[in-house]
């Protein structure tokens, strides 16, 4: 668009103005995240099976690694 008034300019014609292009509308995050919150029916709290699972993952250690263990090539 730009060059093409840049061409009409060196070649002495009239440039005229142009529609501007339509701008999306803006959006509230925040509003549409609390509007989406009141639709949306409440959640339960997690399953007691759900809370040991956690714990127990949270309690595990990792595995130690081996050293020397790869063979050299």
């Amino acid at each position: 668009m730009t060059r093409k008034l840049i061409e009409q300019k060196r070649a002495g014609e009239e440039t005229t103005a142009t529609e501007s292009p339509r701008l999306a509308p803006v959006i509230d995050l925040m509003e549409a995240l609390q509007k989406s919150l009141r639709a949306s029916p409440a959640k339960k709290a997690p399953a007691k099976a759900t809370q040991a699972v956690a714990q127990a993952a949270a309690t595990i250690k990792p595995r130690a690694t081996r050293k020397g263990s790869r063979k050299a090539g």
